[in-house]
């Protein structure tokens, strides 16, 4: 039996995290969750997980700090990264592109357009 991929799930509203690491749980994954960019980065030093889906706005540092630090190490550069986020502007997907994103999903995310995209970025069912 293949090993169950490990979702890195960053969320300050930790209802929503509860609701997806449901929604994650049942497609199959193994989920860590983290309130904020902190702890995400505890856990990315700990868990090693095979993707990141993180919101874009949290408390305790910028918005793309936590994109910032996975770029600053070696062995958490090339994890995926799906950025959720509620906030309108222009240049987000941009810039969170250009610090090492692979998707933006608009709040609130569907489940199954979530799954979806991470099925395509860890390359399972695409």
């Amino acid at each position: 039996m293949a090993e169950k991929k490990r979702i890195l799930l960053v969320d300050d509203d930790m209802e929503l995290v509860e609701m997806m690491a449901r929604r994650l749980e049942i497609a199959g994954y193994e989920v860590i969750k983290a309130s904020d960019g902190t702890g995400a980065a505890v856990e990315l030093d700990y868990h090693s997980p095979d993707l990141v889906v993180s919101d874009w706005q949290m408390p305790y540092g910028r918005d793309s700090s936590l994109l910032e630090y996975m770029l600053s190490k070696e062995e958490t550069r090339k994890i995926p990264v799906i950025i959720m986020t509620g906030f309108e502007h222009p240049y987000l997907e941009t810039e969170a592109k250009s610090l090492g994103a692979n998707a933006v999903l608009r709040k609130p995310v569907d489940g199954k357009v979530l799954v979806k995209e991470i099925e395509k970025l860890l390359n399972l069912k695409a």
